[in-house]
């Protein structure tokens, strides 16, 4: 399971948290892995309220429906390799290369981030975000008709990366080239909704400079943020 699972007794989901088993439990054990909740879904998404697919990443080939979420964990800016198979940011094919202030593309198992895909085993302390915790993002909106990887019980499908830009709607990308897709994305005009480790939330332009967008996706880079963005 994940962070968005165990987030369940926290939005007046205590009952399905007891029913699936969480935390000991895996996704295909507890049961109630393609439940819709509500509050992980965006009213301005359509799409993902479509029911729970069966074609989420790394699910399709198992036919396991899981339930969908238009939030995501950033995960950090550094991305493009997956060390866990051998790749580098040329096998994996991504546009969009960066690597992180300790020489890390591998965003998936090393993000330099808030919340990577395994950070809910061993979570982030208030102590480790050197960056500020009003300079950092948390999480951000994502859109399941652009990205395959966004659903809510499983631990690859709850975050995403910030080396990609905002709102990135490429037709000829498709949904499951994680390396190009696993990014941040919302049907609002103009840009996306963040959530910052100081709890508070602000909207994101689509127009925002790269380099600060990608700053304020890490927690230790010491990159220096002023308020205009």
């Amino acid at each position: 399971m994940d962070f968005l699972s165990q987030l369940l007794p926290y939005v007046d989901q205590s009952s399905l948290y007891d029913k699936g088993g969480i935390p000991d439990k895996t996704i295909r054990e507890s049961g109630i892995a393609d439940v819709t909740v509500p509050i992980f879904l965006c009213p301005s998404d359509p799409h993902s309220h479509n029911g729970p697919r069966y074609d989420a990443g790394n699910m399709v080939q198992f036919l396991f429906a899981v339930g969908q979420s238009n939030y995501k964990g950033v995960g950090g800016a550094n991305w493009g390799a997956d060390e866990t198979q051998g790749w580098t940011p040329t096998d994996s094919g991504t546009h969009w290369p960066n690597v992180s202030v300790d020489g890390s593309y591998d965003g998936l198992n090393h993000g330099d981030g808030m919340l990577g895909r395994a950070d809910w085993k061993s979570p982030r302390k208030r102590n480790d975000v050197r960056d500020g915790l009003t300079n950092t993002f948390l999480l951000g909106e994502a859109l399941p008709k652009y990205d395959v990887y966004c659903s809510w019980p499983y631990a690859n499908n709850v975050h995403s990366t910030c080396a990609i830009p905002p709102n990135i709607k490429d037709p000829a990308t498709p949904p499951d080239d994680w390396p190009n897709a696993q990014s941040f994305r919302s049907e609002h005009p103009g840009g996306l909704t963040f959530s910052f480790a100081d709890g508070s939330t602000r909207f994101i332009s689509d127009s925002i400079d790269l380099k600060v967008y990608r700053t304020l996706a890490t927690i230790a880079g010491k990159e220096v943020v002023g308020d205009n963005y």
